[in-house]
């Protein structure tokens, strides 16, 4: 069975991916993404890291660009960048000729989900935000099914092809087992804070935990995911200042660029506080998993998006939401400090708690139907 899988958002695509192995050994796939992290930088990204090492996956590196929201030339260009990707991806379909087409939204998935109309691929499209992306309101009318993660959306979009399923999380954070080295740090009697800026890290949050290393380390054991992207060579200037560090605390400290799939469910397991961005996948298994955390939403996220995540957790009980602008590293420990005395709000979590554990299969559902 051939499936096409368009890229932007890797956690509910290896999620969705799981779930179609489940019901067929011999899927083959060919995936629309990007081979680094982000325009400017050398770094390959995650997805491509992911998805090119499975033995059923081609990856293909397609060239298009964001609509940035305030002016910019990159923008002058942008027509021509949409006209190459949408070849591209008209090309390896027609090569391809896969029986469906999942996209999960993002820039990248425009110009393929309309080259797939246009063959008459059908398209099955998935909406991750508490709104309704612009790439995904373009999408919705051409996909034979638009798939959304919360009610909200619901509110705003209007359609026979319109379904709630739900986010989908990976095996991973459903189902997380212990892993041994992340186990051992419990031995510290110190309470333990996972610092992630998502996939492809958060140059903000690693310098504000590198100028504070020496007083966190006191008190707590820190796991540290700088994330994938080369640009400011972040993982190369804290292992710096570890080095600085007397042997008992940088005992302490585990620092990676990322962890595996198979990894981030023990490092959650034993993790106590969680310290990142709120990207809405960050959220979500946050909030499945009710852990509490200190988010510092990216300030310039388009229409405000990591804010409004942000306050989902928040009013959860489960977060503490700091501006950044405003956060220091001693706005960090005193936070830390504070956030230990948070109650979670039943009544607020109990409303999402169903949307996940299901989310993954009920997409693979659709998309079956349609194969149909």
């Amino acid at each position: 069975m051939k499936i096409a899988f368009i890229g932007g958002h890797l956690t509910p695509a290896l999620a969705v991916y799981e779930e179609l192995l489940k019901k067929d050994k011999s899927l083959s796939i060919v995936y629309f993404g990007r081979l680094n992290t982000f325009s400017g930088d050398k770094g390959l990204s995650l997805e491509y890291k992911v998805f090119s090492s499975f033995k059923n996956v081609f990856f293909v590196n397609l060239i298009s660009g964001r609509f940035n929201r305030h002016l910019s030339l990159d923008n002058i260009l942008i027509p021509f960048r949409f006209m190459v990707a949408f070849f591209q991806s008209f090309y390896w379909l027609f090569v391809y000729r896969p029986k469906v087409i999942i996209s999960f939204g993002g820039y990248l998935s425009v110009p393929v989900v309309f080259s797939g109309f246009i063959q008459s691929i059908p398209i099955v499209s998935h909406e991750q935000t508490l709104n309704l992306g612009l790439s995904n309101k373009i999408n919705a009318f051409f996909s034979k099914k638009m798939c959304v993660s919360w009610p909200s959306v619901l509110k705003r979009i209007k359609g026979d092809n319109i379904v709630l399923t739900g986010l989908p999380l990976r095996s991973a954070i459903l189902k997380p087992e212990s892993h041994e080295i992340y186990s051992q740090l419990k031995k510290e009697n110190l309470p333990i804070v996972f610092i992630t800026g998502g996939n492809q890290g958060s140059h903000f949050i690693n310098n504000l935990v590198k100028d504070a290393l020496a007083e966190l380390l006191v008190g707590y054991v820190l796991i540290h995911q700088v994330g994938v992207s080369e640009k400011y060579h972040d993982l190369q200037k804290i292992e710096e200042e570890i080095r600085k560090l007397p042997g008992i605390l940088q005992k302490r400290y585990i620092i990676k660029q990322h962890f595996s799939p198979d990894e981030i469910g023990g490092i959650y397991l034993v993790s106590d506080i969680v310290v990142g961005r709120s990207g809405i996948n960050t959220v979500s298994e946050l909030l499945y998993l009710k852990k509490k955390a200190i988010l510092i939403p990216l300030p310039f996220s388009a229409a405000k998006e990591q804010q409004e995540n942000a306050k989902l957790l928040e009013g959860a009980g489960l977060a503490i939401v700091l501006n950044q602008y405003q956060t220091s590293k001693k706005t960090l420990i005193e936070t830390l400090f504070k956030i230990q005395s948070l109650k979670i709000n039943t009544r607020v979590y109990v409303e999402y708690e169903n949307l996940f554990p299901k989310a993954s299969k009920k997409i693979a559902d659709e998309i079956w139907q349609l194969i149909k």
